[in-house]
């Protein structure tokens, strides 16, 4: 992120304000979800808000079952990025990297595909 793009961005008490009624009571999906949440969370409580109690499901998690090699040291599937999984899939975006809007129009093409 630059300078000119954080100067012209929403406050968190902004988004806030506009992203809490959307969610309600809704289940998430997120791509690393408890990123997501920790921040989320974080950001709320620096400016004395409570980001909603809901129920977050992690599509990286679910993901590594499908694109993952299995660990024999962790006894379970290695993650992939979500860069990974849409290339597997054959799921191309002209969506921006690493930004909310983006990352969620390509998790739902990813998941969309997958479906």
């Amino acid at each position: 992120m630059t300078d000119e793009e954080l100067a012209a961005a929403p406050t968190w008490p902004e988004v806030y304000a506009q992203l809490v009624p959307l969610i309600g009571t809704q289940e998430l999906v997120a791509w690393n979800a408890a990123f997501d949440r920790r921040v989320l969370r974080r950001s709320s409580t620096l400016h004395g808000l409570t980001f909603p109690e809901t129920t977050w499901h992690c599509a990286m998690m679910w993901g590594a079952q499908i694109w993952g090699e299995y660990s024999e040291y962790h006894d379970n599937f290695r993650w992939v990025s979500l860069d990974v999984a849409c290339l597997i899939e054959g799921v191309r975006l002209d969506a921006r990297h690493h930004r909310a809007a983006g990352d969620g129009q390509r998790l739902s093409a990813l998941m969309n595909a997958v479906a």
